[in-house]
């Protein structure tokens, strides 16, 4: 995290083999410290590109295609991406941290992401 150094706790998140696609899934919902993300893994296998949307919020207040997500990683026809964030992305308000898959950067149309992330508080 920009100038304030590595969280107090690290957790691990992935979504075991079922991929997100077309539904905002919570990474972290309820009341919290916010959070920080360190790593993403993203791999998709689709025939198209795929995006993943992030919401710094829970789920439930998300409309996938119209709230605008806080930050998208576009992935490759049938790839996956690494993306280290060494200083943190803080990634979190005090309601959850969400994830979508979908065709387009910001739309409802959903595409099979298997996402892993490493957080922190």
């Amino acid at each position: 995290m920009a100038g304030g150094g590595r969280a107090n706790a690290e957790f691990t998140w992935c979504n075991n083999g079922n991929p997100v696609a077309g539904t905002v899934v919570n990474v972290v919902a309820g009341a919290f410290t916010p959070k920080v993300v360190f790593f993403a893994a993203l791999n998709q296998t689709a025939g198209a590109n795929a995006f993943l949307q992030i919401f710094t919020t829970a789920a439930a207040n998300v409309t996938l295609g119209t709230t605008t997500p806080n930050m998208t990683i576009g992935l490759p026809n049938g790839g996956g991406i690494s993306a280290p964030f060494p200083e943190g992305w803080l990634a979190g308000d005090k309601t959850g941290l969400s994830v979508a898959g979908t065709t387009t950067a910001t739309g409802s149309a959903g595409s099979n992401i298997t996402v892993n992330f490493i957080y922190g508080f």
